[in-house]
């Protein structure tokens, strides 16, 4: 994932973690992610009149159009939901509006690429890790 994350809190090396939210502590590692912009975003944009970002979406040049949602993967082995943003580009995807004051679902298009694979069938509770260390620690 090439956004920048944020609001992670704190992450210790065995996946206890401090909420970014509330300041909870909590064990394993966190299930949600956050980034301010896409990718291909970049600050001088912020001066440009055919550019714009807000919480809910980015406009870059008048020509790329970003809608700031989340992909939600299912934890197979827990029940929980492990989810991140996505609004980066070469992607197809649907997406699927929720109740105000709740970020857009974005459903991947069922092919074989490995994020729809996972966001069909699940993922284990040992991937969540795997994509922690990486999401966190880079």
């Amino acid at each position: 994932m090439s956004d920048q994350l944020v609001g992670l809190g704190t992450v210790a090396a065995d996946h206890h973690h401090a909420c970014a939210c509330c300041t909870e502590h909590r064990d394993g590692p966190p299930l949600s992610y956050g980034a301010p912009a896409p990718a291909a975003w970049k600050p001088r944009y912020s001066r440009r009149r055919d550019s714009e970002l807000t919480a809910d979406q980015c406009v870059i040049k008048g020509r790329h159009f970003f809608v700031h949602g989340l992909i939600e993967i299912p934890v197979r082995d827990s029940g929980d939901t492990f989810s991140y943003p996505h609004s980066t580009l070469l992607l197809k995807t649907h997406v699927h509006t929720r109740a105000v004051g709740e970020r857009p679902l974005i459903e991947v298009e069922p092919t074989d690429r490995p994020l729809a694979i996972e966001q069909r069938e699940g993922i284990t509770t040992s991937r969540v890790r795997d994509l922690a260390d990486l999401l966190i620690r880079g």
